[in-house]
């Protein structure tokens, strides 16, 4: 009989062996897409760079740090390698993989994501391919990465064309207004308007993969991930059925910012824009019943 424990650690080395390998590969390509640092500097005033949650000025944030940021990403860190490029998961222009859960890093605010890497390093957000590449970078790697993806921008991928569930709709009322027979307040509480983030400390959640906002929602019902501030994040995942977490993370996966839906909308037709798909905001029906529309009303628990 073939003794399966023996099997692992080779698969685990055979397997290892092929990431670095592609890694290696993924880099190059990714490095022909890699933006241009003058045109990033040039946002180097914009709120996503500031690192004020916690120092009383900001850092001096210069194009110098933007490129030594682009080489972290390219993996070219003190301690680098094809194994610590960020955009063999995350992308030059940092756009992620929906498919594998792999997060959205384009436009986080600087600060929040350098918080993320310290709290990899510290073990309080654990994770087992993260925290070795975090514990590896130095405080100003880790700056430097973390304002280049700030001032990154990505294409976002077209939001599918589907009917709208009943799900989805229960998703953006969970988003919108919360659920008050669960306790559970609303994201755009902390998150902002149409969860767009408010920096520097809170993480925009339009936009980002359904998969990767699912698994930390289930990360921080499970007690896993810790490293909310005053174990919000926790205590509001702990309300949460799995039917919640997934309709939430789908409804922000689906919500684009203003002047993409606008650029999505022109590139269908120039002459005259339609309007993009997206479900529909909680937010704007309670503003058409004040202004005396009748919308469908939307139960307070999925079904009703």
């Amino acid at each position: 009989m073939i003794d399966k424990s023996r099997l692992r650690p080779i698969a685990a080395a055979l397997c290892g062996a092929a990431l670095v390998s592609g890694a290696g590969a993924l880099i190059a390509q990714e490095t022909s897409r890699s933006p241009n640092i003058p045109q990033l500097a040039a946002k180097l005033d914009d709120k996503h760079v500031l690192f004020r949650a916690t120092i009383d000025s900001q850092p001096n944030i210069t194009a110098r740090d933007l490129e030594a940021g682009r080489l972290v990403a390219m993996g070219g860190s003190e301690q680098g390698g094809a194994g610590m490029a960020c955009m063999s998961c995350h992308g030059a222009e940092g756009a992620g993989d929906g498919a594998a859960a792999f997060p959205r890093l384009a436009g986080l605010p600087a600060w929040y994501a350098y918080k993320q890497l310290q709290d990899y390093a510290s073990g309080s957000r654990p994770n087992q391919v993260m925290t070795d590449i975090a514990k590896q970078l130095t405080d100003a790697e880790m700056r430097s990465v973390s304002s280049y993806y700030a001032v990154v921008e990505a294409p976002f991928p077209a939001v599918p064309e589907r009917p709208v569930t009943e799900a989805l709709q229960w998703g953006g009322q969970l988003a919108a207004v919360g659920s008050v027979t669960k306790g559970i307040p609303a994201c755009v509480n902390c998150h902002g308007p149409d969860g767009f983030g408010l920096p520097p400390s809170v993480p925009y959640l339009s936009g980002q993969h359904a998969d990767y906002l699912a698994l930390q929602l289930s990360l921080w019902k499970q007690g896993v991930r810790k490293n909310d501030a005053m174990g919000v994040m926790a205590a509001i995942a702990s309300k949460m059925g799995d039917d919640d977490i997934k309709a939430v993370s789908d409804y922000y996966a689906r919500v684009r910012p203003l002047e993409d839906r606008e650029a999505a909308a022109a590139a269908q037709n120039p002459a005259r824009a339609p309007a993009v798909n997206l479900p529909p905001n909680p937010a704007d029906q309670r503003s058409q019943a004040g202004s005396g529309a009748q919308p469908a009303a939307a139960p307070d628990t999925p079904g009703g």
